[in-house]
């Protein structure tokens, strides 16, 4: 091998090694949140299909990503959820007024939003119960209190709200506030970017009843 290729052989292993050890671009469109269709675990089929998780049955019941932090939740399988696009569900009140966590790593000083959809409580006892209130919030954030929100109508809607990340680690929580105790709303396709329009001044109070 002569002077010239053994340099060319030299620059190019060098280049590579760089490539490899170099960390993967922040890809600013990603979502931050897992399992935010909460497909896993797969609820059992058919129109009850249903999974109930109580704090520190994540792992036997395979509920991926999320912590369940209070009272009794269940994972709505899709006939059961009625999402036009066979989504599976988080229903936020099981057998008991529920919530769930999960910690992202976010950076810090930047802009996110986080949208999600919610729905009325399918579950036959349940379509016509009233105070299907729930609260949202990212602990880490400029988010000074809970935001409360409730579901209206017969449809999923879109719901979004945006923050600033005042820590490397936020935590997002939803919180059943239903007053029926085993009634409660549904969330699903939660998902939390950075904001691309964190220049316009609108701080994100409110929801989008968009499905």
């Amino acid at each position: 091998m002569n002077k010239h290729m053994r340099t060319l052989v030299l620059a190019t292993t060098v280049l590579s090694a760089l490539t490899l050890s170099s960390p993967a671009p922040h890809a600013a469109g990603s979502n931050k949140v897992e399992n935010g269709r909460f497909a896993e675990p797969k609820a059992p089929a058919g129109p009850e299909g249903r999974t109930p998780v109580a704090p520190g049955q994540e792992n036997t019941q395979g509920l991926k990503n999320w912590k369940v932090t209070k009272g009794v939740v269940e994972v709505f399988g899709s006939e059961l959820s009625q999402h036009p696009r066979s989504y599976q569900s988080m229903n936020l009140t099981g057998t008991e007024v529920g919530g769930i966590r999960q910690e992202v790593d976010l950076d810090e000083g930047t802009h996110y939003i986080l949208t999600w959809e919610h729905h009325r409580e399918t579950w036959p006892d349940c379509k016509n119960a009233q105070d299907q209130d729930y609260s949202v919030f990212a602990e880490g954030s400029d988010m000074e209190e809970p935001t409360e929100r409730e579901p209206h109508g017969e449809r999923w809607a879109k719901q979004t709200k945006k923050f600033v990340a005042q820590d490397d680690n936020v935590a997002i929580e939803f919180l059943s506030e239903s007053e029926i105790g085993h009634c409660g709303a549904m969330i699903t396709d939660v998902r939390l970017k950075e904001d691309p329009t964190a220049d316009d001044g609108d701080n994100g109070e409110g929801g989008d009843d968009s499905a």
